[in-house]
């Protein structure tokens, strides 16, 4: 164990360290994640739908609430170069790992003022974080969310300097607003960020229990995938089998993404 989580307050016991896995087990894992090889597992679930269904290769999508946002965002930079989009929900990167992925991939980020286990700013944290990091209820240093998706629109070849608006039909209902913080991307790809009055939980859940698949779905349904701003190989030859796959540099964190494959 390398740092406490908690100072005698009962979480201690069963939750030790920030960053060991030593004495992982198959009941409480480590932390929210598990030990196991998750993008090991992710790729080669890709692989047997392709070879075994009729896919629309460019219509690859992920989403995911809590750890399974956290998933999503780490599939997306591990499998870029297959995947279209990701929505993660309350989800957020670990601090220390937000890097931009290798090709365009259009980000839908949906995140509650009032959510204080993946909090998506400073200000809504509980303090004690590095400068440029929020801290959770449970006591997870994670990045702020506009450094998340400056990463996501770096690769996307996005103007970076333009904020522009992301109008939906859900506009205001609970504060809800969705922009476009970067501006419009050379890639075709969009970063997408939407907020509003709502905890660590879906979008208007109360309010219309369908909003969260009515932004998420017709988000994926504008935004095949984009090939980036000097085109890649399409299919990745990982998916082929013809090499490994993965572009991840050992984070694994979080875990249960939704994966949506799109039937032709």
């Amino acid at each position: 164990c390398l740092a406490p989580r908690y100072n005698g307050d009962g979480w201690n016991d069963r939750y030790k360290c920030y960053d060991s896995c030593a004495g992982c087990d198959s009941t409480w894992g480590c932390n929210f994640a598990s030990c196991m090889d998750d993008r090991s597992l992710v790729a080669s679930l890709f692989r047997r739908l392709s070879a075994t269904l009729c896919l629309d290769l460019e219509a690859i999508h992920l989403t995911g609430i809590s750890a399974g946002g956290l998933m999503a965002y780490q599939a997306a930079l591990d499998f870029s170069d297959l995947v279209a989009s990701a929505a993660p929900v309350a989800g957020s990167r670990i601090w220390g790992y937000n890097r931009a992925p290798r090709h365009p991939v259009s980000l839908l980020d949906l995140h509650g003022f009032d959510d204080v286990y993946v909090p998506a700013n400073a200000s809504n944290g509980f303090g004690g974080a590095p400068d440029g990091a929020t801290t959770s209820h449970d006591r997870f240093f994670y990045h702020e969310v506009p450094a998340i998706t400056r990463q996501f629109a770096r690769a996307a070849g996005c103007n970076l300097t333009a904020n522009r608006p992301h109008p939906t039909k859900f506009d205001g209902l609970r504060r809800l607003s969705c922009n476009e913080p970067h501006g419009a991307c050379a890639s075709g790809a969009s970063v997408v960020q939407c907020v509003g009055e709502w905890g660590h939980t879906w979008p208007l859940h109360h309010l219309h229990p369908f909003a969260y698949a009515d932004l998420v779905l017709g988000f994926f349904s504008r935004h095949p995938k984009a090939r980036g701003v000097h085109g890649a190989a399409f299919p990745p030859a990982w998916l082929l089998g013809e090499q490994d796959a993965g572009e991840g540099q050992g984070e694994g964190e979080g875990e249960g993404a939704a994966v949506r494959a799109v039937q032709r």
